[in-house]
């Protein structure tokens, strides 16, 4: 129940806090998309998504959520969800979020901002403004240690 709770709580920060966007209209044939589906889809690959131990448990974990969103169908599209339901659409939802928060960060032009350094970025992040402990775990080379000192370093004003 507490994963439940901090879904939902990262939900609403993120819905409030952010602004994750507005809704689009549709008419230049681009996807629908509500801020709400845009928090969701954050809040549960924050609580759900990262913790997996791999990539391709990710990526399986967010086709099944795709596949869950498709079978909805019409309530999905009724609520501006029905995007989800495209192959790739959450991993692009994430992508654009990480980047977005990784782009506001001064980093030296030597490092690389390569996936696994971007998204220990993103999730630290996000747990410092929430207060929520997290535990940065992962195989040497990781760049654990370096989105530690990024975050330190931006946040002391360096």
């Amino acid at each position: 129940l507490r994963d439940v709770q901090r879904c939902i709580d990262l939900l609403h920060w993120f819905y409030v806090k952010i602004g994750v966007g507005k809704a689009r209209d549709g008419k230049d044939g681009k996807l629908v998309i509500s801020p709400l589906c845009r928090s969701a889809v954050l809040a549960i690959a924050h609580v759900y998504g990262y913790r997996l131990p791999s990539l391709e448990a990710r990526t399986s974990f967010y086709s099944l959520l795709s596949s869950l969103i498709k079978r909805w169908g019409k309530i999905a599209k009724s609520v501006n969800f029905d995007a989800l339901g495209r192959f790739g659409f959450v991993q692009t939802i994430l992508e654009n979020m990480q980047r977005k928060f990784v782009n506001n960060l001064q980093v030296e032009p030597t490092i690389a901002m390569n996936q696994a350094l971007t998204e220990n970025l993103f999730v630290t992040i996000i747990c410092i403004l929430n207060q929520i402990p997290i535990f940065i775990v992962g195989k040497p080379g990781t760049s654990k240690t370096l989105a530690i000192q990024i975050i330190a370093s931006n946040l002391q004003g360096k």
